[in-house]
């Protein structure tokens, strides 16, 4: 065998190695993302689901990304979860409770078409 026959292999196998790293990666990501799509997700499972997705070691530079900004996400979330259940909630709770589990699960769907590639 060649020497450039013996680099294509090695790229070839770097190349499998990296894909399986990030599939890993993507499937631990979306697991701990699947409380998010409960129907009502209670603050208890948002925080969880939050300090689960800190707690991945991701080396994939655009998972990182996602992380950060889902992460950012879920503990707006996870504050507005906790004034929406006082009895003096302010007006607009509700709304904003809907919307930041729309961009929770609209990043968890950009995670999985990120990860389908």
């Amino acid at each position: 065998m060649s020497a450039w026959h013996g680099l294509v292999l090695a790229a070839a196998f770097m190349l499998t190695a990296c894909d399986a790293e990030r599939k890993d990666e993507c499937d631990r990501f979306l697991a701990a993302m699947k409380p998010v799509l409960a129907d009502s997700p209670d603050r208890a499972s948002i925080d969880r689901v939050k300090a689960a997705i800190a707690a991945l070691q991701l080396q994939d530079k655009p998972l990182r990304e996602y992380a950060a900004s889902t992460k950012a996400t879920l503990a707006v979330l996870s504050g507005t979860l906790e004034v929406q259940a006082s009895p003096s909630a302010p007006d607009g709770t509700d709304a904003l409770v809907k919307e930041k589990l729309k961009e929770a699960r609209g990043e968890q769907n950009d995670v999985a078409r990120y990860c389908a590639q």
